[in-house]
């Protein structure tokens, strides 16, 4: 995946990516794994400690992303880009939450 859309949700310019969805049979979770090409990490790969703080990424599906976004905002969380519609399918925000951690907020939206 690369493009406009997603430069603007994770607050990246000419972000490259590849990605694959795992889903449970009863479909009540999904796994979503994400390997960035591009922009390349400075640092490079990196051990991290067992004490290492939080996660880098998770993602929540939610049933209203404007409200739960703005409730989120009133509580001090900042968005990392913007939110965006992929392919009319899922509207999508990274948003900064505890100790840094980047969430994704996910709304599926109807057909």
């Amino acid at each position: 995946m690369q493009g406009e859309l997603l430069d603007k949700v994770i607050g990246f310019k000419d972000a490259q990516t590849e990605f694959v969805m795992l889903q449970a049979p009863d479909e009540q979770l999904n796994l979503e794994i994400i390997k960035y090409h591009q922009p390349i990490d400075p640092e490079g790969a990196r051990m991290p400690t067992a004490n290492r703080l939080g996660l880098g990424h998770i993602a929540f599906e939610v049933d209203n992303l404007e409200e739960t976004v703005t409730a989120l905002k009133q509580k001090g969380h900042t968005l990392v880009g913007e939110v965006q519609t992929y392919e009319n399918i899922w509207k999508l925000c990274y948003i900064r939450g505890p100790e840094g951690i980047i969430i994704e907020l996910a709304q599926r939206l109807e057909g």
